[in-house]
């Protein structure tokens, strides 16, 4: 466990400040800083960098109150059910760590921005994933992914879609749905082809696809093709501007 006498102090600080950073290789939180009465307005905490094999109990208050929730570089092997609780959530962050699964019930974190599930083991998504509808950048690189839930169309506000070093065969055509997606990364999968339809409508200026048994000059032949170049080139023109 780390310094208890520096603990003491960022609790006494976020009592202030609502934000709890604590990176010191734990390997569990006490009890007490969990029921802390100080702690209830807690908005952002931080325990990335740690050595926790679990998510930790959220208090029932934090439900309401917590924003930002980093668990990233830890050794936390699944997700409970607990955790979608936390409604109020805009930032989740589990990257690095031992997941192999991410349950279904995380569409009830509606408010979610931001969810980083990179650099796991996790080989299935669930369908609710699509639920969120507030979603604005969604990382699942470095896992074991075989397949796209067909409801990550529904992503109405999602703007960066990073799927690469997976194992997808296919890209679900519900993808031509995404109407704000700016950047689309599925390098270093097992694609054969892309689905013309997703080049078409979406607007995506950049889409990375290296690394798949898809070669670039597949790539180009896909129907669709000239539309998307047209987009990513006025995007490095207004870039240039």
């Amino acid at each position: 466990m780390g310094n208890s006498n520096s603990i003491v102090e960022r609790v006494d600080r976020a009592a202030v400040t609502g934000i709890l950073t604590l990176n010191s290789n734990l390997t569990s939180l006490p009890e007490k800083l969990l029921t802390d009465a100080k702690l209830q307005k807690l908005k952002n905490l931080d325990l990335s960098a740690n050595r926790l094999t679990a998510v930790p109990t959220c208090p029932k208050p934090w439900s309401t109150t917590m924003k930002y929730l980093n668990l990233s570089s830890n050794r936390i092997t699944h997700l409970p059910k607990a955790i979608f609780e936390l409604t109020k959530l805009e930032t989740l962050l589990l990257s690095a760590n031992r997941l192999s699964a991410i349950p279904s019930g995380i569409g009830a974190l509606a408010s979610l921005k931001q969810l980083n599930i990179s650099n796991n083991a996790i080989q299935t998504l669930p369908e609710d994933l699509g639920a969120l509808a507030n979603l604005v950048t969604l990382d699942m690189s470095s896992n074991r992914i075989q397949t796209l839930p067909a409801s990550l169309g529904a992503l109405g506000k999602l703007e960066e879609l990073t799927c690469s070093d997976n194992c997808i065969e296919e890209v679900p055509e519900s993808l031509a749905e995404l109407g704000k997606v700016k950047i689309m990364r599925f390098q270093n999968n097992r694609l054969m082809r892309f689905p013309g339809c997703v080049l078409e409508k979406t607007t995506a200026g950049t889409i990375e696809i290296d690394g798949n048994p898809m070669t670039p000059a597949d790539f180009r032949q896909t129907p669709g093709y000239e539309l998307y170049e047209e987009r990513r080139k006025g995007r490095i023109n207004q870039f240039l501007k």
